[in-house]
Formats: structure tokens, C-alpha cells, sequence
């Protein structure tokens, strides 16, 4: 509902709660009465004129019979006037006379003009601008009950709006318009018990709070509430729940839901952010081509640019899915831009990365760059395998679109990233001459290598997790843990999708990190370095990978130490069995943990 459509809800509603109950009686009596000054004839009749009860609607004429009230110094009438001034309702628009109409209500104590002028001061709507005098009659109004105006004190105390913030007494104002029904603040009283603003953090309060202002239909709510019933926090998992929160969100007009929606039946998959702490939410939608096509049909009315053209391609996706080319046609001619920049993009991306690899199989062939220094691995390796797995990455993104689970669909993708660069290396390290077992290092060690170095690890790990969380704490850094661990703790993962994820994190996926991480990045970098800055970039390449700020350092520090212990064994099944003891043993501490 838009603010023009608001207030004219209000003006309407406050001549029903000002006016006579019943439609019925005479027109001419009235006509007689008001004439003759009967201030109850003047109201009926301005009100029959403003409804179209027993005479043709005219605001006109409405406007002039409350006028001739709120001159008596009627104070239901001067703010009646006030918002008719404002809305341009049976009179021109005049912002500074609807201020003046909201003042002489205000001077006798009207609430419903108290709140006014605090909106014009808010707005600068016929006064100038000023958020301290708009605090000021907001206040003197929601000390008589107004449940907006409660709203609004509470979200100047929020966020400092003509007052010094105070959370405690943000959440106090709050409680007292949300006691009384106001949606919004309701969801905002839900995202302070969520977030510990002037409270302590409950989210079972935030989800019964959410839930309140859901059920009145606000948008936000119903978004969080989905949120909720994909497993956030904890919450028990109901899918259906969650993707009816969001159909409802969308039916009400919010783009977001209706992205969203669109996104989850084309994909299978829905990925929101949890407003009470910013983390990733994921979870799980029966794949619906005919559902995604009408959301994305509705998604390509949005103002915002950004969600009109996301919206446009789900469109066309959905049709070319479906297999109904003529409708996908009919959208790229409406979207002509999204259709052209689709197709240019997948066009350039294929014929780039093809284009790719044929100049760095002719430099392998043909150039020095390309040729092992003194054994199967050289600098160029190292250059070559990020030209090669970065534009992999968009190719796979793009051309898959796995209507999988987001963290099975990732996993996927990174495993075939992978995959390819030890393929492509393998079949380089072949052409020098080279077998793949020594250009890897695929030696054995012996179990009590293995046990000694694991040893080491799990002692230099957890000495390093300690001294980090207590520095964070001391210098108030507040650590955000890996997305990973929010979507594997999400409880939208199928049985065989979360064994699939836990074997896959915990074997495939530290076996392919280790043969490009220390079997191709380290050694390539060794050959033209010392060992120990060799370790230094190979490790803070292996931090950067994961894409993870609060935890480079000890990212970093696991790096060194699989890239020391392949140094010294000349082994790279030591960092191997590591890194895969490592991701076994923080997955089961997650689940364990959940």
C-alpha cells in the first residue's frame, strides 16, 4: 500500500469513526438542518458527500461542509481538513495549509493531529524539516496512545532520528504499538529479540513476534518467516510453510519474495539471508517450471532495474525450459538487452575459455615458459592453473544450473573445477615426460609418519583456534563463521544429500585441494623460490580460495603446515590423510554441535 493510498484510508476511516452510524436519513432534512447551522446535519451531510450515500460522490462539496465544522473549532473536523489539504481530496494540494488545519487541531490536544505534525516536521511537508521537533510530537502523541506514533518513537530511538539512540527504550516504545496490533512494529520488536538490540538475543520471541506481524500480511514478517521454516536458528524444517510464506509475500506485491519464489521453483532451491544475523539460509523447493515462470512474470514489473532484468532471464530460462520457444522469443523481444547480453555472454564464455586453452596448450607445445625447470613442474604451472580454473568457474556456474541443493550444487561445481586442473596438468606433466605418480608425489609413508604428523597438527590447530578467539575477543572482533557451516547445519539437506556432502567434504574434496594446492601450486612455486616463501604464497593462496576473512589466519597456518609436512616427508599423502582428517573432524564437531 502506497503512502497516498494510506492516508486516504485514514481520512475515510476517521470520518467513520467521527460520523454518524447510519446512512438513512433524509437528504433534504439535512440539507435544511446544515443549512441552518446544525453542526451533527453539517458532518452527516459532508459525509453522504464523501461516501455517495443518498447523493452522487462529490468531495467538492464534502470539502465545503467540513470546512464549515472545522471553522466551529470542531477538532475531528480542522484535522479532517488537515488530511483533505494533504491529499488533495475535494481541494487543491497545499502542504503549508494542511500544516496550519494539523497545528489548530494539535492546540487542543487531537492526537491524530499530534501524529500529522510530526509527519510534515519528518518530511519538511509544510514546515521546514526537522526531526527533533517531529520526535517531539511524535512523543506527545504516543504518550496518548497512538499506536504509529509509538512505532515512530521507537524507530527514532533505533536509529537516532531527533534523539540520542537508546536500544532499551526502542524496544520499550516498540512493545507498546506492537501490543497493539501495528505489523511494523511487530517485525521490529521480532528482528531486536533476533539481533540483541535492548534485549537479550531470544529467537523464540523473534519468531513469535515475526509470526504476529506475518499474520497481518507484512512483507518483511513473512520473508523472516520463511527464513524460519527453512531451518534457521534451529527451527524445525517445513518447506511447504516456507514457500507459502514467500507465495504470500509475493502476492502482496514484494519483489524480493517474488524473485525469490521465482528463483526456488526454477532451481529447486531457495537461498535467502536470515535478517536477525545476516547469515545464508538454504532450503529446499519442488522444482515448479510453471510456478517460477508466473513469479518471474510478475518480478518484470518491479521498479528496481536490478530484479526487473533477474526476473527477465528466469523468464526466458523457464520458457526454454519448459521447451516453449515461441514464449521465450515473445520475452526476448521484450527484453531484448537481457536476451542479447545472455546470449553474448555465454558465447563469449565458451568460446574464451576453448579460445584459453588452445593458447596455453600452444605455449606448453612451443614456448620455453611452458617446459619443466629441471623437473615436471615450473613457474608457468602456477600462472596457468588460476588462467584456467577462474574462467572455469563461470563456464560450469553458467552451463550447469544443477536444480540441486545450493551447498550439493557448489561442492559439485568445485569437485569438476578440480578435476579438470589436475586433468589438464596431468596430461602437461605426461608431454614433459613425466609420470603423474612422480610429478604428485604419490609416495607412501609409513603410519607412524602419518601419526606423528597428525599428532602435530591437532595440537598446533587447537593451540592456534584458542589464542585466535581469545585475541578476537580481546580486540572485539567478532568472528563470522563459514557459510559452509550455516548451510550444512540447515536441515534442508536430503539424507543422501547431507551423506553425500559429508563424504564429499571430507575425502574427495581435501584430496583435489591437496593435489592442486601442494602438488601443483607449491611445487611450482618451488622452483624458483625457497621452500619457506614458496609455503608463505601457496598457503595464502589456499586461505584466499575459501573465501573466508575471519578465518584466513588460521586457514593460512593450516596451509603452512600441510605444505611443511610435504616438505619434509617429500609425501603428499602426510598432508592429505591431514586435510582430511581435518574437514572429517569439523563437520562431525558441526553436526555434533546442531
Amino acid at each position: 500500500m502506497t503512502m497516498k493510498h494510506l492516508l486516504q484510508a485514514l481520512v475515510f476511516s476517521l470520518l467513520s469513526f467521527c460520523l454518524f452510524a447510519g446512512d438513512g436519513s433524509d437528504i433534504a432534512d439535512l440539507q435544511q438542518k446544515a443549512g441552518n447551522g446544525d453542526i451533527d446535519a453539517q458532518w452527516k451531510l459532508a459525509r453522504c458527500y464523501s461516501k455517495g450515500t443518498g447523493v452522487a460522490k462529490d468531495d467538492r462539496k464534502a470539502f465545503e461542509w467540513f470546512m464549515k465544522v472545522a471553522e466551529k473549532e470542531d477538532v475531528y473536523g480542522q484535522c479532517t481538513i488537515g488530511l483533505m489539504y494533504w491529499e488533495g481530496i475535494g481541494v487543491e494540494k497545499d502542504d503549508k495549509k494542511a500544516f496550519e488545519w494539523f497545528s489548530r487541531a494539535a492546540e487542543q490536544g487531537h492526537v491524530e493531529a499530534l501524529f500529522y505534525l510530526g509527519a510534515c516536521h519528518e518530511r519538511g511537508i509544510g514546515a521546514s524539516q526537522d526531526e527533533r521537533m517531529a520526535f517531539q510530537f511524535y512523543r506527545k502523541a504516543a504518550e496518548l496512545g497512538h499506536a504509529r506514533a509509538q512505532y515512530n518513537i521507537g524507530m527514532s530511538y533505533q536509529n537516532g532520528r531527533g534523539v540520542e539512540k537508546d536500544y532499551v527504550k526502542a524496544v520499550e516504545w516498540l512493545r507498546k504499538s506492537a501490543e497493539k496490533g501495528t505489523d511494523r512494529a511487530q517485525r521490529e520488536l521480532g528482528l531486536c529479540y533476533g539481533k540483541g538490540k535492548g534485549v537479550a538475543v531470544d529467537r523464540q520471541k523473534a519468531f513469535e513476534w515475526f509470526e504476529k506481524a506475518a499474520g497481518q500480511g507484512d512483507e518483511d514478517a513473512l520473508i523472516q518467516m520463511a527464513c524460519y521454516h527453512f531451518g534457521a536458528a534451529g527451527f524445525e524444517t517445513n518447506s511447504a510453510k516456507a514457500m507459502s510464506c514467500l507465495e504470500t509475500a509475493a502476492e502482496k506485491g514484494s519483489v524480493l519474495a517474488r524473485l525469490y519464489s521465482a528463483c526456488a521453483y526454477f532451481n529447486g532451491y531457495c537461498i535467502l539471508v536470515d535478517e536477525c544475523d545476516d547469515s545464508i539460509v538454504v532450503g529446499m523447493a519442488s522444482a515448479d517450471t510453471d510456478k517460477s515462470i508466473r513469479y518471474a512474470r510478475m518480478g518484470i514489473g518491479a521498479q528496481m532495474r536490478e530484479i526487473r532484468y533477474i526476473s527477465a532471464l528466469l523468464l526466458m530460462a523457464g520458457y526454454c525450459k519448459k521447451g516453449d520457444l515461441k514464449e521465450a522469443l515473445g520475452t526476448a523481444r521484450e527484453f531484448p538487452a537481457i536476451f542479447l547480453m545472455t546470449v553474448l555472454g555465454y558465447s563469449a564464455l565458451m568460446s574464451g575459455f576453448v579460445l584459453l586453452m588452445a593458447i596455453l596448450f600452444w605455449i606448453y607445445a612451443k614456448s620455453r615458459m611452458g617446459h619443466g625447470e629441471g623437473g615436471p613442474w615450473c613457474l608457468f604451472d602456477f600462472f596457468s592453473l588460476f588462467l584456467l580454473l577462474a574462467p572455469f568457474a563461470f563456464v560450469s556456474q553458467a552451463v550447469l544450473l544443477l536444480p540441486l541443493h545450493f551447498l550439493t550444487n557448489g561442492i559439485i561445481q568445485m569437485m569438476l573445477m578440480f578435476g579438470f586442473g589436475i586433468l589438464f596438468f596431468a596430461i602437461v606433466i605426461r608431454r614433459r615426460g613425466a609420470y603423474f605418480r612422480d610429478a604428485f608425489a604419490l609416495r607412501t609413508a609409513s603410519a607412524k609418519t602419518l601419526l606423528i604428523w597428525t599428532l602435530i597438527f591437532f595440537v598446533c590447530m587447537i593451540s592456534l583456534e584458542v589464542l585466535y578467539s581469545w585475541g578476537c575477543g580481546v580486540f572485539g572482533i567478532k568472528l563470522k563463521p563459514q557459510a559452509i557451516a550455516g548451510l550444512f547445519t540447515s536441515k534442508s539437506l536430503s539424507g543422501f544429500q547431507f551423506a553425500f556432502v559429508y563424504v564429499a567434504g571430507s575425502f574427495a574434496i581435501p584430496v583435489m585441494e591437496e593435489l592442486i594446492f601442494r602438488g601443483i601450486v607449491y611445487q611450482s612455486l618451488k622452483t624458483m623460490m625457497r621452500p619457506w616463501i614458496a609455503i608463505a604464497i601457496s598457503s595464502a593462496v589456499f586461505a584466499s580460495m575459501h573465501m573466508s576473512l575471519s578465518f584466513f589466519m588460521p586457514l593460512f597456518v593450516m596451509g603452512a603446515i600441510f605444505a611443511y609436512s610435504f616438505e619434509k616427508t617429500k609425501s603428499i599423502y602426510v598432508p592429505i590423510c591431514l586435510h582430511c582428517c581435518n574437514n572429517a573432524v569439523m563437520l562431525a564437531v558441526i553436526i555434533i554441535m546442531h
